[in-house]
């Protein structure tokens, strides 16, 4: 029987489905995905639930249909402000017993009882045993079956409010569908664009989405400091539409994603102008350099031409502003943005002309777009830095889906049926 797994990123700008199986190499396949602009979802917060419903009820079906098989139940990406992580190590006796998955947990739990008080909903969605240490032997990644009298283990914890996670989770369970977990996205983002190499070397993780900036730093292949930060494209795109006078965040858009064509546009002629002095009645003709570049293609009214540097000053000062708050954020968890590896940048606006010299300029260590991998079968709709969760999410939940997970059940359990009873629940 052949395990397949659904997984569900709801972002601020879209919402992405995707159902994957196993290949004869063992790598996941995509066999069906489907992609819609989100409704309902902001900053990574639900803030109106029946249209978020409506949007995954969509993408959920478009995809079964591709798939031809039924969705039973979905991993769930999560980001937003309230993403919280914390590092603790606890230590328990194994009486010079060869340890087993049971002292594991036990030394697990005694990190987790040594955590600072968390506020009574607060969700651990991810315990990351970093490494392990048996009586005086450090660096141990896999301890079960070694032997030793003490062992110790060095966690990283990533929490969400629980009243967060429920009200994401109602958008997939109005519809009958279960949801097997949540994934925390910069998590995610990690297993499709970062290498063994750049972990253990040491690297950040910046996902740039439009409504949040999801950051994740790995020091000698351990996850140092999780974080989401409510800011993002969406930002860059209002600045733009300010910037520019625009009448509408949508012609902002166009030019935010035209900016390649842009940038390497060439600029007009040199100007001529005539400068009139009282002390010379002499008139004098001056060239004038301008980096104005026609824009006619884009089609937006009353926008004929744009400057370049000032477009990049727009531009790069909300790029400034993100790299800032990721590294005040990093700095009170006594680590740093500035890694060995550099900063590799994911998520929609990676693809922004550019970005990567503006962190290198910023930050002083190098950059590189982050485009996923590790995914084989149907992508021809989903490539590119947009699409690092959504490949994340396959990759890292296929050890984890529950035998529920495989679905060779009727047609009469797919999700245009589930949809019949969830417009009705919207009656009631």
């Amino acid at each position: 029987m052949t395990k397949t797994i659904a997984v569900l990123d709801l972002g601020t700008s879209k919402t992405t489905a995707l159902i994957s199986d196993i290949n004869e190499g063992g790598e996941p396949r995509v066999i069906g995905s489907a992609t819609l602009p989100s409704k309902g979802i902001k900053k990574g917060v639900v803030i109106n639930i029946e249209d978020a419903v409506n949007v995954v009820a969509q993408v959920l079906a478009a995809a079964e249909r591709m798939a031809d098989q039924p969705i039973e139940g979905v991993y769930l990406s999560v980001s937003g402000e309230y993403i919280q992580s914390t590092n603790q190590k606890g230590t328990v006796s194994v009486a010079g017993a060869e340890i087993t998955h049971e002292d594991v947990q036990r030394a697990v739990e005694s990190a987790k009882t040594q955590l600072a008080p968390y506020p009574d909903n607060t969700e651990f969605i991810h315990i990351i045993p970093n490494e392990f240490t048996i009586d005086s032997q450090s660096g141990i990644k896999y301890p079960i079956g070694m032997t030793g009298s003490k062992l110790e283990v060095d966690c990283h914890f990533i929490s969400i409010p629980k009243s967060a996670i429920q009200n994401l989770s109602k958008t997939v369970e109005k519809l009958g569908v279960e949801v097997y977990g949540h994934i925390f996205s910069g998590w995610a983002d990690s297993y499709s664009v970062l290498t063994e190499t750049e972990k253990e070397l040491g690297v950040t993780l910046l996902d740039i989405g439009a409504g949040t900036t999801d950051i994740v730093i790995f020091k000698e292949g351990k996850v140092v400091y999780s974080a989401s930060f409510p800011v993002g494209g969406a930002n860059i795109t209002a600045d733009i539409a300010a910037g520019l006078h625009l009448a509408s965040l949508e012609y902002a858009e166009k030019v935010k994603l035209n900016l390649d064509s842009i940038f390497n546009a060439k600029p007009d002629k040199p100007v001529s102008f005539k400068e009139n002095s009282q002390e010379d009645k002499d008139e004098s003709v001056t060239d004038r350099q301008t980096d104005d570049v026609d824009v006619d293609f884009l089609n937006i009214p009353d926008l004929k031409k744009v400057s370049k540097k000032y477009l990049r000053m727009v531009v790069d000062a909300r790029i400034a502003e993100i790299l800032e708050l990721t590294e005040k954020g990093a700095r009170k968890k006594g680590t740093t943005i500035k890694a060995p590896s550099g900063i590799v940048v994911t998520g929609g606006s990676a693809k922004l002309y550019g970005i990567t010299k503006t962190i290198k300029d910023i930050v002083g260590v190098p950059a590189r777009i982050g485009n996923p991998t590790g995914l084989t079968g149907m992508l021809d709709e989903i490539k590119g830095p947009e699409f690092a969760t959504i490949y994340g999410l396959a990759i890292s939940t296929q050890t984890m889906v529950p035998a529920s997970g495989t679905s060779n059940s009727s047609s009469s359990n797919s999700i245009v049926n589930k949809i019949k009873k969830l417009l009705k629940s919207f009656t009631q």
